[in-house]
């Protein structure tokens, strides 16, 4: 098992990819969380037809954590409600 600190250093890894990939941290700033939602959706799909077409679970792993990362790139931009 894996510490959650480790993989939260790896999400944010992720994000720091992704800023860099798409500009900037401001590029988010006009997606919708419908937008998102339908980011991660595909995503999704990319991992499942990983595991399932080829059973390829790290392939799956890092879509993962791309889909973790953009979750976290929504609450960047939408806010984050806290768990009552």
């Amino acid at each position: 098992m894996i510490s959650r600190d480790i993989i939260y250093r790896v999400i944010d890894s992720e994000r720091n990819y992704q800023d860099l990939k798409w500009g900037n941290p401001e590029h988010d700033k006009n997606e919708s969380v419908g937008n998102f939602l339908i980011y991660i959706e595909r995503y999704l799909n990319h991992a499942k037809n990983a595991y399932i077409d080829a059973n390829h679970e790290i392939e799956a792993l890092a879509r993962v954590r791309q889909i973790a990362a953009l979750a976290v790139a929504c609450m960047e931009q939408h806010g984050a409600p806290h768990r009552i």
